[in-house]
């Protein structure tokens, strides 16, 4: 299947903003006025709607038609405490747990870093590091 396909990017927003809507197939169906079975077939990209299609798909998740036409962004993924890989300094006599690794080999990371490096922030309140100190993110303490 060729993601970068037009059918496929709208099949998969439609189902993508159904989802996350929390909509049946057939609620969101009968909400835009369209039979199931045509539904079904653009969620799977074999489909080519037309405008007023899309509009009323849009109108019917109570979003707007521009959303069926992004593709499809990068998944999360959900770490709970205790389950990162815990990372440590001698040196600095602190330990923190790695999120995310970053990249793989081959890939860039996004956000215009350095391959092999990856950009964000931590917008998740307090931090407790293995030596027992917290800080604010944020805060002058924390960085």
């Amino acid at each position: 299947m060729n993601k970068a396909n037009p059918s496929h990017i709208i099949a998969a927003a439609i189902q993508r903003e159904r989802q996350r809507a929390g909509k049946s197939l057939s609620a969101l169906a009968a909400k835009a006025g369209l039979a199931k079975s045509t539904l079904s077939q653009l969620e799977n990209g074999a489909g080519n709607p037309s405008v007023e299609t899309l509009w009323a798909i849009a109108a019917a998740l109570d979003v707007p038609v521009s959303f069926l036409f992004e593709p499809p962004g990068p998944q999360a993924r959900l770490v709970r405490a205790g389950q990162g890989k815990l990372v440590g300094s001698d040196a600095a006599g602190f330990a923190a747990t790695l999120l995310d690794a970053g990249p793989s080999a081959g890939q860039q990371a996004a956000g215009g870093t350095a391959p092999g490096r990856r950009g964000g922030t931590c917008d998740c309140g307090r931090r407790r590091f293995a030596n027992g100190s917290a800080g604010r993110s944020g805060s002058a303490e924390s960085r």
